[in-house]
């Protein structure tokens, strides 16, 4: 007995020494990760910066909607209708949407039922004023619930009562397993009302949600307000990944940083449309171009990746080459492409390399994407074509082969990465590497980029 008791001591003991580390890595880890200086979701020293932030956030558009519904020429929340990521009017489909605490007039609600035929329920946790949408929500499609919206936090074990429901559980109980809107407006405790979306993002509630219709309030500028709403905004982007096509305020002068108070924002979002959607990422703390210029130069000092077997090009600004057997298959053949502009020197010395063959593709109008490749060289060699940017690259990017691929077309290199990042090339391009004519006038570099090591 006395030995059991002393062995019960000792795994007890075992245990709450686990713990005890366990937390105090995890401690250390979110210390570091949110009060780094570069990182994105720091607390800010007042309530003017977190304002500041959060405005730059929600006033710039991350995607752009083309087709809209509006209630009026002016309207607090269009729908997105465009058919591969927001409402596709053409099926026949049933359609539901989740309203909470919706607005007096409800317009919102009637352009859904009776414009888009949607099924819509309406979650309010006060009388809601006789209206003709709502005395006719049985022939309408529209139903009706009395019930205190509140967020799904884990410490509050009274969120699912008579009174007082989460979002997750009125989808368990009403067996919907997607939601093409939901729309938050009033909430019974305002100064909380990011919780419901915070635990919405935390929970992954929001993955059988498409679209995403919120409100935010501010009466007054308080800093740990202001920075639960940024942090609740910055997961919704980069966990959920909702993409804002629209925000609108209750007056102009709320589009002020200096007069944030008595504001409130009517945000619109969508989910991701896709890698081959353009996407305009969030600014990180205020936006400025030192500080953003400040944030690359640290993410180029962090080398994420090591080469233990360079070649450096003879005679040629071209950085060293990563020959690495780890990265590069020993029994595969390397390839270097380098994409040129055709206005550029024509007569740029190309390298001759026996570990490699290179290939030039002199290519002009790379400030768009209709760019295409002129004049393909190899060997010393010029020969004359005409095909379009992507297929060019299409061409010459093998697989089964070591692909290294030189952008060096410093003026154009902006405008060449996004539809080579669509192009999907780089998945079989084990090193790739470019310069820019502005990062090269700020900080001297080529940025030089290794895929990471696979078996």
């Amino acid at each position: 007995m006395i030995l059991d008791f002393l062995i019960m001591s000792k795994r007890r003991k075992t245990i709450v020494y686990i713990l005890f580390i366990g937390m105090f890595i995890y401690s250390l880890v979110y210390v570091e990760f949110f009060n780094g200086e570069f990182s994105p979701l720091q607390v800010l020293s007042d309530a003017r910066s977190e304002a500041k932030r959060l405005l730059r956030f929600i006033l710039l558009y991350q995607y752009q909607c083309n087709v809209t519904l509006q209630t009026t020429n002016y309207s607090a929340w269009p729908i997105c209708l465009e058919p591969d990521v927001g409402i596709n009017i053409e099926l026949s489909t049933s359609k539901v949407a989740y309203s909470i605490g919706p607005s007096e007039d409800g317009e919102f609600e009637k352009l859904l039922i009776r414009n888009l035929s949607f099924s819509v329920f309406i979650f309010t946790h006060y009388r809601i004023p006789t209206s003709d949408f709502i005395l006719q929500h049985k022939q309408n499609n529209t139903h009706v619930y009395r019930t205190t919206i509140v967020p799904n936090d884990p410490a509050d074990f009274s969120r699912n009562s008579f009174d007082t429901q989460t979002v997750n559980n009125v989808l368990a109980t009403l067996r919907h397993n997607h939601l093409d809107i939901l729309k938050i407006d009033n909430v019974a405790d305002t100064s909380r009302s990011h919780d419901i979306l915070y635990y919405l993002v935390k929970d992954g509630t929001l993955k059988n949600v498409g679209q995403l219709h919120i409100v935010l309030r501010i009466d007054k500028a308080d800093d740990e307000y202001l920075y639960n709403w940024y942090r609740t905004l910055y997961n919704l982007f980069h966990q959920a990944g909702f993409r804002l096509y629209h925000t609108a305020a209750s007056d102009q002068l709320c589009l002020q940083v200096t007069l944030m108070e008595s504001c409130v924002y009517y945000m619109s979002w969508i989910k991701d449309p896709g890698p081959r959607t353009f996407v305009l990422y969030p600014p990180a703390l205020d936006g400025s171009v030192e500080f953003e210029l400040e944030r690359f130069l640290d993410y180029l000092k962090n080398t994420a990746a090591e080469c233990d077997e360079t070649f450096s090009v003879p005679s040629n600004k071209l950085p060293p080459l990563c020959l690495d057997d780890k990265r590069r298959k020993a029994d595969r053949k390397c390839r270097l492409i380098i994409l040129r502009e055709y206005t550029n020197n024509p007569n740029q010395n190309t390298p001759r390399l026996t570990e490699c063959n290179v290939f030039v593709l002199w290519g002009r109008d790379f400030s768009s994407e209709d760019g295409e490749i002129v004049n393909v060289e190899t060997d010393g060699h010029r020969t004359s074509v005409n095909l379009p940017l992507l297929e060019a690259l299409d061409r010459y990017f093998l697989y089964r082969t070591s692909n290294i691929f030189y952008i060096d077309a410093p003026h154009a290199v902006w405008n060449l990465i996004t539809p080579i990042l669509n192009s999907g090339v780089l998945q079989i391009c084990y090193q790739y590497f470019f310069h820019s004519r502005w990062l090269y006038d700020h900080i001297k570099c080529i940025v030089n980029v290794c895929q990471p090591v696979h078996n």
